[in-house]
């Protein structure tokens, strides 16, 4: 009777030239991956820090703020968004504190005609800010000439900073 020979890819894993092999092919694919170049994309921050140090918690993509230095207000806003005449926006997001509850925190929706930053138009709600997330809703904001409208999340009274939702500006339909 003749004897059936196993190939030796298909040998138990304990026998040394299966766990060679193993090795071998892990560490060829390894090295095709570490030393293959790859496109590195730079992410820009969809935010802007006011009077403190902004960062992202990349998994949940939610921002948060801390205060720089002994800042008693401090915040964050998103990048402008053009709008004509006329055109209606909100926003609505939910923060929480970071540190120990306690303060204030703002949510606005701020207008601003070009070429000027100073705010022209502002819709805003204030809460405490309390343990856990705290719904904020801007009321709506219709602009009343062409302008830069964005959304800016400000904190007082806490030294301990806070994290935000996602913060987005959103076109209503007239």
């Amino acid at each position: 009777m003749a004897e059936l020979r196993v190939p030796l890819v298909l040998r138990r894993a304990g026998e040394p030239r299966a766990t060679g092999l193993f090795v071998v092919s892990v560490a060829a694919v390894v090295a095709l991956v570490a030393f293959v170049p790859h496109g590195v994309r730079t992410p820009s921050l969809p935010y802007r820090a006011d009077n403190g140090t902004l960062s992202m918690n990349w998994f949940f993509n939610h921002p948060s703020v801390r205060p720089s230095g002994n800042a008693g207000t401090y915040g964050m806003w998103t990048q402008p968004v053009a709008a004509p005449a006329g055109a209606a926006f909100t926003v609505t997001d939910a923060v929480r504190p970071t540190g120990a509850p306690g303060g204030r925190v703002c949510l606005a929706l701020v207008a601003t005609i070009a070429p000027s930053s100073a705010p022209a138009q502002t819709a805003h709600e204030c809460a405490p800010l309390a343990a856990g997330w705290n719904r904020l809703t801007a009321p709506p904001l219709r602009t009343a000439a062409p302008s830069r409208v964005y959304a800016e999340i400000t904190a007082s009274g806490n030294g301990g900073g806070f994290e935000a939702r996602p913060l987005v500006v959103a076109r209503v339909a007239p």
